[in-house]
Protein backbone atom coordinates (compact mmCIF):
# COMPACT_ATOMS: atom_id res chain seq x y z
CA UNK A 1 0.00 0.00 0.00
CA UNK A 2 1.52 3.80 -0.61
CA UNK A 3 1.99 6.13 1.75
CA UNK A 4 1.18 9.05 1.30
CA UNK A 5 1.99 12.07 3.30
CA UNK A 6 0.15 14.91 5.06
CA UNK A 7 -0.95 17.66 2.37
CA UNK A 8 1.65 20.96 3.55
CA UNK A 9 -0.29 23.56 1.76
CA UNK A 10 -4.04 23.54 -0.20
CA UNK A 11 -5.25 25.10 -3.71
CA UNK A 12 -8.46 27.33 -3.23
CA UNK A 13 -11.01 27.35 -5.84
CA UNK A 14 -13.20 30.74 -5.93
CA UNK A 15 -16.18 31.02 -7.68
CA UNK A 16 -18.43 34.37 -6.89
CA UNK A 17 -16.50 35.30 -3.54
CA UNK A 18 -16.87 31.78 -1.82
CA UNK A 19 -13.42 29.25 -1.94
CA UNK A 20 -13.47 25.32 -1.80
CA UNK A 21 -9.98 23.96 -0.89
CA UNK A 22 -8.06 21.37 -3.29
CA UNK A 23 -5.32 19.37 -1.16
CA UNK A 24 -2.67 18.28 -2.71
CA UNK A 25 -0.85 15.01 -1.48
CA UNK A 26 2.54 13.04 -2.93
CA UNK A 27 2.36 9.57 -3.28
CA UNK A 28 5.84 7.92 -3.99
CA UNK A 29 6.40 10.36 -7.38
CA UNK A 30 3.14 11.02 -8.34
CA UNK A 31 1.05 14.09 -6.85
CA UNK A 32 -3.03 13.37 -6.76
CA UNK A 33 -5.71 15.92 -5.54
CA UNK A 34 -8.38 15.17 -2.79
CA UNK A 35 -11.53 17.17 -2.46
CA UNK A 36 -13.66 16.85 0.11
CA UNK A 37 -17.69 16.59 0.28
CA UNK A 38 -19.96 16.20 3.16
CA UNK A 39 -22.33 14.03 3.32
CA UNK A 40 -24.87 13.56 5.74
CA UNK A 41 -22.48 15.60 8.06
CA UNK A 42 -19.39 13.41 7.81
CA UNK A 43 -16.33 14.41 5.53
CA UNK A 44 -15.97 12.43 2.56
CA UNK A 45 -12.83 12.68 0.15
CA UNK A 46 -12.73 12.03 -3.57
CA UNK A 47 -9.22 11.53 -5.11
CA UNK A 48 -8.35 12.70 -8.55
CA UNK A 49 -5.15 11.82 -10.59
CA UNK A 50 -5.18 15.61 -12.67
CA UNK A 51 -5.27 19.00 -10.90
CA UNK A 52 -7.90 20.67 -13.35
CA UNK A 53 -10.03 17.57 -12.18
CA UNK A 54 -10.43 18.16 -8.92
CA UNK A 55 -10.71 21.99 -9.31
CA UNK A 56 -13.94 21.35 -11.58
CA UNK A 57 -15.23 18.65 -8.59
CA UNK A 58 -14.29 21.80 -6.30
CA UNK A 59 -16.15 24.63 -8.41
CA UNK A 60 -19.15 22.18 -8.60
CA UNK A 61 -19.48 21.50 -4.51
CA UNK A 62 -19.32 25.80 -4.48
CA UNK A 63 -22.32 25.96 -7.33
CA UNK A 64 -24.21 23.20 -5.33
CA UNK A 65 -23.90 25.10 -2.06
CA UNK A 66 -24.63 28.38 -3.38
CA UNK A 67 -27.22 27.03 -6.34
CA UNK A 68 -31.20 27.82 -5.63
CA UNK A 69 -31.15 24.03 -5.41
CA UNK A 70 -33.79 22.98 -2.70
CA UNK A 71 -31.41 20.33 -1.64
CA UNK A 72 -27.95 21.11 -0.42
CA UNK A 73 -26.12 18.27 -0.14
CA UNK A 74 -23.45 19.88 1.47
CA UNK A 75 -24.81 21.16 4.37
CA UNK A 76 -25.10 19.52 7.52
CA UNK A 77 -28.74 19.68 8.97
CA UNK A 78 -28.40 22.59 10.81
CA UNK A 79 -27.37 24.46 8.26
CA UNK A 80 -30.01 23.71 5.21
CA UNK A 81 -32.36 24.62 8.47
CA UNK A 82 -30.49 27.96 8.96
CA UNK A 83 -30.36 28.24 4.94
CA UNK A 84 -34.29 27.79 4.23
CA UNK A 85 -35.15 30.05 7.08
CA UNK A 86 -33.63 32.93 5.92
CA UNK A 87 -34.86 32.38 2.49
CA UNK A 88 -37.68 32.49 3.86
CA UNK A 89 -37.27 35.32 5.76
CA UNK A 90 -36.38 37.25 2.15
CA UNK A 91 -39.31 36.21 0.63
CA UNK A 92 -41.97 37.19 2.89
CA UNK A 93 -40.25 40.56 2.99
CA UNK A 94 -40.65 40.76 -0.77
CA UNK A 95 -37.21 41.01 -1.41
CA UNK A 96 -36.12 39.14 -4.37
CA UNK A 97 -32.37 38.80 -3.89
CA UNK A 98 -29.75 36.02 -2.94
CA UNK A 99 -28.97 35.10 0.56
CA UNK A 100 -25.38 36.43 -0.28
CA UNK A 101 -26.95 39.94 -1.56
CA UNK A 102 -28.69 40.08 1.47
CA UNK A 103 -25.59 39.19 4.14
CA UNK A 104 -23.19 41.70 2.09
CA UNK A 105 -26.05 44.50 2.36
CA UNK A 106 -25.91 43.43 6.18
CA UNK A 107 -22.36 43.73 6.58
CA UNK A 108 -22.12 47.10 5.10
CA UNK A 109 -24.84 48.53 7.45
CA UNK A 110 -22.95 47.04 10.43
CA UNK A 111 -19.71 48.71 8.95
CA UNK A 112 -21.98 52.31 8.26
CA UNK A 113 -23.05 52.13 11.86
CA UNK A 114 -20.56 50.63 14.15
CA UNK A 115 -22.22 47.86 15.55
CA UNK A 116 -25.16 45.55 14.73
CA UNK A 117 -27.33 46.36 17.76
CA UNK A 118 -28.17 49.79 16.68
CA UNK A 119 -29.13 48.95 13.55
CA UNK A 120 -32.38 48.80 14.84
CA UNK A 121 -32.19 52.22 16.38
CA UNK A 122 -31.25 53.67 13.25
CA UNK A 123 -34.00 52.47 11.20
CA UNK A 124 -36.52 53.75 13.82
CA UNK A 125 -34.64 57.09 13.69
CA UNK A 126 -35.04 57.17 10.46
CA UNK A 127 -38.87 55.77 10.49
CA UNK A 128 -39.73 58.47 12.53
CA UNK A 129 -37.64 61.21 10.56
CA UNK A 130 -39.56 60.59 7.69
CA UNK A 131 -42.90 60.51 8.83
CA UNK A 132 -42.03 64.01 10.30
CA UNK A 133 -40.80 65.17 6.75
CA UNK A 134 -43.78 63.70 4.53
CA UNK A 135 -45.84 60.92 3.57
CA UNK A 136 -44.11 59.13 0.01
CA UNK A 137 -46.31 58.09 -2.42
CA UNK A 138 -45.94 55.53 -5.51
CA UNK A 139 -43.98 57.17 -8.12
CA UNK A 140 -47.06 57.20 -10.37
CA UNK A 141 -49.21 59.19 -8.06
CA UNK A 142 -46.16 61.91 -8.02
CA UNK A 143 -45.82 62.19 -12.00
CA UNK A 144 -49.73 62.88 -11.75
CA UNK A 145 -49.94 65.18 -9.68
CA UNK A 146 -46.58 66.65 -11.47
CA UNK A 147 -47.86 66.78 -14.36
CA UNK A 148 -51.64 68.36 -13.34
CA UNK A 149 -49.91 70.87 -11.38
CA UNK A 150 -48.34 72.24 -14.80
CA UNK A 151 -51.40 72.49 -16.74
CA UNK A 152 -52.66 74.16 -13.58
CA UNK A 153 -49.69 76.08 -13.52
CA UNK A 154 -50.40 77.24 -17.26
CA UNK A 155 -47.50 75.79 -18.77
CA UNK A 156 -47.20 75.69 -22.93
CA UNK A 157 -48.44 72.24 -23.76
CA UNK A 158 -45.56 71.41 -25.69
CA UNK A 159 -43.69 71.85 -22.45
CA UNK A 160 -46.30 69.49 -20.76
CA UNK A 161 -45.53 67.02 -23.47
CA UNK A 162 -42.16 66.77 -22.97
CA UNK A 163 -42.60 66.55 -19.33
CA UNK A 164 -45.00 63.56 -20.03
CA UNK A 165 -42.65 61.99 -22.25
CA UNK A 166 -39.80 62.55 -20.04
CA UNK A 167 -40.91 61.15 -16.64
CA UNK A 168 -42.55 58.36 -18.56
CA UNK A 169 -39.60 56.99 -19.68
CA UNK A 170 -38.23 57.07 -16.75
CA UNK A 171 -41.17 55.77 -14.50
CA UNK A 172 -41.27 52.73 -17.10
CA UNK A 173 -37.95 51.55 -16.30
CA UNK A 174 -37.50 52.14 -12.56
CA UNK A 175 -40.95 50.71 -11.98
CA UNK A 176 -43.14 50.70 -9.27
CA UNK A 177 -41.33 52.76 -7.02
CA UNK A 178 -42.25 54.49 -3.74
CA UNK A 179 -41.32 58.31 -4.06
CA UNK A 180 -38.85 58.26 -1.57
CA UNK A 181 -37.00 55.64 -2.84
CA UNK A 182 -35.36 57.11 -6.45
CA UNK A 183 -32.42 56.23 -5.55
CA UNK A 184 -28.87 57.94 -7.68
CA UNK A 185 -28.17 54.71 -8.84
CA UNK A 186 -31.69 53.51 -9.96
CA UNK A 187 -31.69 57.36 -12.09
CA UNK A 188 -27.98 56.43 -13.73
CA UNK A 189 -29.17 53.09 -14.53
CA UNK A 190 -32.13 55.04 -16.67
CA UNK A 191 -29.93 57.31 -18.46
CA UNK A 192 -26.90 54.59 -19.08
CA UNK A 193 -29.57 52.46 -20.84
CA UNK A 194 -30.51 55.63 -22.90
CA UNK A 195 -27.47 54.49 -25.73
CA UNK A 196 -28.69 55.97 -28.67
CA UNK A 197 -29.90 59.15 -27.43
CA UNK A 198 -27.49 62.42 -27.77
CA UNK A 199 -26.11 64.16 -24.50
CA UNK A 200 -28.23 66.76 -24.65
CA UNK A 201 -31.50 64.58 -24.52
CA UNK A 202 -30.09 62.80 -21.49
CA UNK A 203 -29.64 66.25 -19.90
CA UNK A 204 -33.29 67.19 -20.46
CA UNK A 205 -34.23 63.54 -19.34
CA UNK A 206 -32.50 64.50 -15.74
CA UNK A 207 -34.01 67.91 -15.53
CA UNK A 208 -37.09 66.40 -16.03
CA UNK A 209 -36.55 63.69 -13.07
CA UNK A 210 -34.72 66.54 -10.94
CA UNK A 211 -38.07 68.98 -11.61
CA UNK A 212 -40.82 66.18 -11.17
CA UNK A 213 -39.00 65.62 -7.16
CA UNK A 214 -38.50 68.82 -6.26
CA UNK A 215 -41.82 69.34 -6.97
CA UNK A 216 -42.66 65.87 -4.85
CA UNK A 217 -40.28 67.73 -1.94
CA UNK A 218 -42.72 70.62 -1.90
CA UNK A 219 -46.02 68.03 -1.54
CA UNK A 220 -43.77 65.97 0.88
CA UNK A 221 -43.76 63.02 -1.03
CA UNK A 222 -40.10 63.27 -1.17
CA UNK A 223 -38.06 63.91 2.32
CA UNK A 224 -36.54 67.44 2.24
CA UNK A 225 -32.79 66.60 1.67
CA UNK A 226 -33.08 64.10 -1.12
CA UNK A 227 -30.05 65.11 -3.65
CA UNK A 228 -29.69 61.90 -5.35
CA UNK A 229 -30.24 63.34 -8.98
CA UNK A 230 -27.48 65.76 -8.21
CA UNK A 231 -25.18 62.92 -8.19
CA UNK A 232 -25.63 61.55 -11.38
CA UNK A 233 -23.33 61.76 -13.95
CA UNK A 234 -23.72 62.94 -17.67
CA UNK A 235 -21.93 62.87 -21.02
CA UNK A 236 -19.98 66.46 -21.78
CA UNK A 237 -22.36 68.14 -24.25
CA UNK A 238 -20.55 69.64 -27.37
CA UNK A 239 -22.08 73.35 -28.27
CA UNK A 240 -24.14 73.22 -31.34
CA UNK A 241 -23.00 74.90 -34.07
CA UNK A 242 -25.52 77.84 -35.06
CA UNK A 243 -26.21 77.56 -38.47
CA UNK A 244 -27.94 80.66 -40.30
CA UNK A 245 -29.58 81.82 -43.61
CA UNK A 246 -28.68 84.41 -45.81
CA UNK A 247 -31.48 86.95 -46.92
CA UNK A 248 -31.92 85.59 -50.75
CA UNK A 249 -32.18 82.33 -49.00
CA UNK A 250 -35.20 83.84 -47.24
CA UNK A 251 -36.70 85.62 -49.95
CA UNK A 252 -37.43 82.30 -51.61
CA UNK A 253 -38.53 80.64 -48.55
CA UNK A 254 -41.12 82.93 -48.26
CA UNK A 255 -41.68 83.07 -51.84
CA UNK A 256 -42.28 78.77 -51.81
CA UNK A 257 -44.62 78.83 -48.65
CA UNK A 258 -48.17 78.73 -48.50
CA UNK A 259 -50.08 81.50 -47.16
CA UNK A 260 -51.04 79.75 -44.18
CA UNK A 261 -47.78 78.97 -43.51
CA UNK A 262 -45.64 82.26 -44.83
CA UNK A 263 -46.53 84.42 -41.50
CA UNK A 264 -45.57 81.77 -39.26
CA UNK A 265 -41.78 81.96 -41.16
CA UNK A 266 -41.87 85.91 -40.98
CA UNK A 267 -42.43 85.90 -36.91
CA UNK A 268 -39.79 83.53 -37.23
CA UNK A 269 -37.22 85.58 -39.69
CA UNK A 270 -38.30 88.73 -38.05
CA UNK A 271 -39.04 88.16 -34.19
CA UNK A 272 -36.67 85.50 -33.26
CA UNK A 273 -39.74 83.70 -31.87
CA UNK A 274 -39.00 80.03 -31.37
CA UNK A 275 -40.64 77.51 -33.04
CA UNK A 276 -42.54 76.04 -30.04
CA UNK A 277 -43.69 79.33 -29.01
CA UNK A 278 -45.33 79.62 -32.62
CA UNK A 279 -47.24 76.16 -32.45
CA UNK A 280 -49.26 77.87 -29.21
CA UNK A 281 -49.65 81.40 -30.36
CA UNK A 282 -53.09 82.83 -30.86
CA UNK A 283 -53.99 86.17 -33.17
CA UNK A 284 -55.01 87.62 -29.86
CA UNK A 285 -51.23 87.62 -28.79
CA UNK A 286 -50.57 89.96 -31.55
CA UNK A 287 -51.43 93.72 -31.15
CA UNK A 288 -51.73 94.80 -34.92
CA UNK A 289 -54.37 97.13 -35.26
CA UNK A 290 -53.03 99.90 -32.77
CA UNK A 291 -52.97 103.18 -34.24
CA UNK A 292 -49.67 104.25 -33.26
CA UNK A 293 -47.22 101.64 -34.83
CA UNK A 294 -45.13 101.90 -31.27
CA UNK A 295 -47.99 100.37 -29.78
CA UNK A 296 -47.87 96.87 -32.35
CA UNK A 297 -46.81 94.22 -29.95
CA UNK A 298 -46.34 90.87 -29.72
CA UNK A 299 -47.12 89.40 -26.13
CA UNK A 300 -45.93 86.17 -25.24
CA UNK A 301 -48.07 85.50 -22.13
CA UNK A 302 -46.67 82.43 -19.96
CA UNK A 303 -49.25 80.00 -21.87
CA UNK A 304 -46.81 80.43 -24.89
CA UNK A 305 -43.26 81.31 -23.88
CA UNK A 306 -40.95 78.58 -22.62
CA UNK A 307 -39.82 81.63 -20.35
CA UNK A 308 -40.26 82.07 -16.82
CA UNK A 309 -41.92 85.33 -17.59
CA UNK A 310 -43.93 86.80 -20.66
CA UNK A 311 -41.82 89.23 -22.59
CA UNK A 312 -42.48 91.47 -25.37
CA UNK A 313 -41.36 91.90 -29.38
CA UNK A 314 -41.88 95.43 -31.19
CA UNK A 315 -43.57 94.75 -34.90
CA UNK A 316 -41.62 96.15 -37.25
CA UNK A 317 -43.47 98.25 -40.46
CA UNK A 318 -41.59 95.52 -42.83
CA UNK A 319 -43.46 92.20 -39.87
CA UNK A 320 -46.30 94.29 -40.19
CA UNK A 321 -46.87 94.50 -44.23
CA UNK A 322 -46.51 90.57 -44.09
CA UNK A 323 -48.40 89.61 -41.51
CA UNK A 324 -51.57 91.91 -41.34
CA UNK A 325 -52.79 90.34 -44.47
CA UNK A 326 -54.26 86.58 -42.76
CA UNK A 327 -54.75 88.90 -39.39
CA UNK A 328 -57.20 87.24 -36.98
CA UNK A 329 -58.99 88.68 -33.89
CA UNK A 330 -58.44 85.34 -32.29
CA UNK A 331 -57.60 81.82 -33.35
CA UNK A 332 -54.16 79.72 -33.44
CA UNK A 333 -52.11 80.98 -35.74
CA UNK A 334 -51.27 77.53 -36.72
CA UNK A 335 -54.41 74.91 -36.88
CA UNK A 336 -52.23 71.66 -38.02
CA UNK A 337 -50.77 68.83 -35.96
CA UNK A 338 -47.30 69.54 -34.50
CA UNK A 339 -45.75 66.90 -36.87
CA UNK A 340 -47.50 68.72 -40.06
CA UNK A 341 -46.14 71.87 -38.23
CA UNK A 342 -42.59 70.73 -39.12
CA UNK A 343 -42.85 68.61 -41.93
CA UNK A 344 -44.59 72.17 -44.12
CA UNK A 345 -41.24 73.31 -43.41
CA UNK A 346 -39.16 70.44 -45.28
CA UNK A 347 -41.68 70.89 -47.96
CA UNK A 348 -40.95 74.64 -48.31
CA UNK A 349 -37.67 74.49 -48.45
CA UNK A 350 -37.64 71.71 -50.95
CA UNK A 351 -39.96 73.80 -53.36
CA UNK A 352 -37.45 76.77 -52.69
CA UNK A 353 -34.73 74.84 -53.30
CA UNK A 354 -32.96 75.75 -49.67
CA UNK A 355 -31.72 73.10 -47.26
CA UNK A 356 -33.87 73.75 -44.05
CA UNK A 357 -31.99 73.95 -41.29
CA UNK A 358 -33.78 73.68 -37.65
CA UNK A 359 -34.25 76.93 -35.77
CA UNK A 360 -31.46 78.99 -38.05
CA UNK A 361 -34.47 81.72 -38.81
CA UNK A 362 -34.39 82.29 -34.55
CA UNK A 363 -30.36 82.38 -35.03
CA UNK A 364 -30.12 84.47 -38.34
CA UNK A 365 -32.74 86.68 -36.50
CA UNK A 366 -30.85 87.22 -33.15
CA UNK A 367 -27.95 88.00 -35.40
CA UNK A 368 -29.10 90.51 -37.50
CA UNK A 369 -30.13 92.38 -34.65
CA UNK A 370 -27.33 92.48 -32.69
CA UNK A 371 -25.02 93.26 -35.76
CA UNK A 372 -27.92 96.36 -36.21
CA UNK A 373 -28.55 97.71 -33.14
CA UNK A 374 -25.29 96.76 -30.70
CA UNK A 375 -28.43 96.77 -28.01
CA UNK A 376 -27.75 93.20 -26.72
CA UNK A 377 -29.45 93.10 -23.34
CA UNK A 378 -32.91 93.76 -25.77
CA UNK A 379 -31.83 91.65 -28.08
CA UNK A 380 -31.53 89.12 -25.01
CA UNK A 381 -34.76 90.10 -23.70
CA UNK A 382 -36.98 89.87 -26.86
CA UNK A 383 -35.52 86.23 -28.01
CA UNK A 384 -36.14 85.37 -24.47
CA UNK A 385 -32.09 84.44 -24.21
CA UNK A 386 -29.86 85.53 -21.59
CA UNK A 387 -27.02 88.42 -21.93
CA UNK A 388 -24.23 85.97 -21.38
CA UNK A 389 -26.11 83.19 -24.15
CA UNK A 390 -26.11 86.28 -27.12
CA UNK A 391 -22.50 87.43 -26.35
CA UNK A 392 -21.33 83.63 -26.77
CA UNK A 393 -23.31 82.25 -29.76
CA UNK A 394 -24.50 85.21 -31.49
CA UNK A 395 -21.86 88.36 -31.87
CA UNK A 396 -19.88 87.83 -34.95
CA UNK A 397 -22.34 85.34 -36.96
CA UNK A 398 -23.28 88.37 -39.51
CA UNK A 399 -21.97 91.78 -40.75
CA UNK A 400 -23.99 94.77 -40.53
CA UNK A 401 -24.51 94.67 -44.38
CA UNK A 402 -25.86 91.14 -44.16
CA UNK A 403 -28.21 92.19 -41.47
CA UNK A 404 -29.38 94.71 -43.33
CA UNK A 405 -30.50 92.85 -46.12
CA UNK A 406 -31.94 90.60 -43.97
CA UNK A 407 -34.07 93.35 -42.82
CA UNK A 408 -34.93 94.77 -46.52
CA UNK A 409 -36.98 91.78 -47.08
CA UNK A 410 -40.56 93.21 -47.26
CA UNK A 411 -43.88 92.39 -48.25
CA UNK A 412 -43.48 93.98 -51.90
CA UNK A 413 -40.17 92.32 -52.53
CA UNK A 414 -41.85 88.38 -51.29
CA UNK A 415 -45.41 89.34 -53.39
CA UNK A 416 -43.02 90.31 -56.43
CA UNK A 417 -41.22 87.34 -56.26
CA UNK A 418 -44.12 85.05 -55.78
CA UNK A 419 -45.70 86.84 -58.85
CA UNK A 420 -42.36 85.59 -60.79
CA UNK A 421 -42.48 81.80 -59.32
CA UNK A 422 -46.20 81.92 -60.59
CA UNK A 423 -45.29 83.13 -63.94
CA UNK A 424 -42.20 80.71 -64.32
CA UNK A 425 -44.74 77.47 -63.31
CA UNK A 426 -47.27 78.83 -65.91
CA UNK A 427 -44.80 78.80 -68.82
CA UNK A 428 -43.57 75.48 -67.44
CA UNK A 429 -47.08 73.81 -67.66
CA UNK A 430 -47.72 75.51 -70.72
CA UNK A 431 -44.65 74.15 -72.44
CA UNK A 432 -45.81 71.33 -74.80
CA UNK A 433 -44.07 68.20 -74.86
CA UNK A 434 -42.18 66.89 -78.12
CA UNK A 435 -42.62 63.34 -78.27
CA UNK A 436 -40.12 61.42 -80.92
CA UNK A 437 -40.98 58.05 -82.89
CA UNK A 438 -38.39 55.73 -83.94
CA UNK A 439 -39.14 53.48 -86.97
CA UNK A 440 -37.23 50.65 -88.23
CA UNK A 441 -33.90 51.59 -89.97
CA UNK A 442 -33.68 55.03 -88.29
Amino acid sequence: MSKSTKPKKRILVSLHGHDWPVYPCKTRDTTIYRVFHRVNGERKPKTFMALADAKTDAKNILKEIYGRAASKIHLTEDEKRDWKAAMDLLKSAGLKCGLETAIRHYGDLVKIVGHEGLLTDVARKYAESRGKTGTPVKLATLRDEYLSALKTDGCSKRHIEAQRSHTGQFFRHIGGAMSDLVTRESIQAFIDSKKAVDPRTKKNLLDAIKAMMAFGKSKRYVPREWEEAEHVSLPAIKPKEVKIYTAEELKKLLIAAPERYRHILALAAFTGIRSSELEALDWKHIRLMEDDPADRLIVLDLDVTEEASKRTIQITDQLYGIICGPYKTQGKLWTGTHDEFYLMQQKIAKAAGVVWKQNALRHTCISAKVAVTKDVPQVAYESGNSVAMIKKHYLSLMTQTAAKEWFAIDRETVFAGIEERKKALKKTAATPIVRLTLTAGT
